[in-house]
């Protein structure tokens, strides 16, 4: 498949750092698609970043990891590789709201896709 760091999940690319997620919340634009936020806006750094929040909403730790572990996957497969083409290159960060832990694989992907602004 062409580029090495098309299927990959670096630490380069995670957003990690309390400050940075709390300045992509506040200055980055939100968009709603059912159980998920996506915020959005230009990255400082000259890579895509992503970041994941899944609060625990009353729900087990095996839960929440596995709901963090299938946005991820989602991000790194669906978003990432469109991300490295993109000028200027954006930073997102995936909120899981309480209906996401019931959601359908399926509908939980479109969700984000449609969040993200992808077509498959």
């Amino acid at each position: 498949m062409g580029d090495g760091r098309r299927f990959r999940y670096p630490r380069s690319v995670r957003l990690r750092r309390g400050p940075d997620i709390r300045a992509l919340l506040r200055e980055g634009s939100r968009r709603r698609c059912g159980p998920l936020e996506v915020y959005r806006c230009d990255s400082p750094t000259r890579s895509p970043r992503a970041g994941i929040i899944v609060p625990r909403f009353g729900h087990t730790i095996v839960q929440r990891n596995r709901l963090k572990r299938r946005l991820r996957e989602f991000v790194r497969t669906g978003w990432l590789p469109i991300a490295w083409g993109q000028n200027p290159v954006q930073e997102i960060l995936v909120r899981a709201r309480p209906a996401a832990y019931s959601t359908e694989l399926g509908t939980l992907r479109e969700a984000l896709d449609s969040c993200l602004g992808i077509t498959r």
